[in-house]
């Protein structure tokens, strides 16, 4: 500024080693969700590159940093659907071992405890609070967030969108999605991150088997 274990995927902490980058790369891709993973209407805008994940500083302003130690791969696509202005995004990231997307997702938790409001250069996010996570099956953690983003243009005009995020680990990968929608559609950015969200899950279990594991 966004349960129960079905596989274990964390083989820099089971006695294996952890993939090589290649392999994450091509890992985050496959899972991340696609247009029709969001519902009809959808369509790609962009993959746009990553090399940094967003922190929540002291003074509650999110700031851009390196990748932690331990990132094998990140990868972000994101859609929108112009029929019903919403907008989607979902990233996969692939870590060496489950232990570090593990601290990924509690310093993204601890930011939402800590600031109910936050800032990011021109954009403004209030009223941030946690959601629930019913409905949401196959990770070892997930939290969601919601809450209202406010964007500045240059003559001070301001637009305010409601926002849904949810986080969650399988072993040694994170997923996420996010949904930005008109204020009052909270309910269909809830039910749209979650789909989406379980979508990946899916594409993760599939991919269990598909990629070769080292010996």
């Amino acid at each position: 500024m966004v349960i129960v274990a079905v596989m274990m995927f964390s083989r820099g902490e089971s006695g294996g080693p952890a993939r090589d980058p290649a392999e994450a790369q091509k890992l985050a891709s496959d899972v991340a969700a696609k247009p029709e993973d969001w519902g009809s209407g959808f369509t790609l805008t962009g993959e746009p590159p990553t090399g940094q994940e967003l922190q929540v500083s002291q003074d509650c302003t999110v700031v851009p940093k390196h990748n932690r130690a331990g990132t094998l791969a990140d990868f972000e696509r994101d859609v929108e659907n112009k029929n019903s202005s919403f907008g989607g995004a979902s990233e996969v990231r692939v870590f060496d071992k489950k232990s570090t997307a593990k601290s990924f997702l509690k310093e993204s938790e601890d930011g939402n405890h800590r600031c109910p409001t936050q800032r990011q250069e021109g954009t403004r996010f209030e009223q941030i609070r946690e959601g629930s996570t019913d409905g949401l099956t196959g990770f070892d953690d997930v939290f969601v967030e919601e809450g209202t983003v406010v964007e500045s243009d240059s003559s001070g005009a301001e637009t305010r969108l409601a926002y849904v995020t949810v986080m969650g680990n399988v072993g040694d990968v994170t997923l996420m999605t996010l949904a930005n929608v008109p204020v009052g559609k909270e309910a269909d950015a809830r039910n749209l991150t979650k789909k989406a969200m379980q979508a990946m899950q899916k594409h993760l279990e599939a991919s269990q088997n598909a990629l070769p594991r080292k010996r």
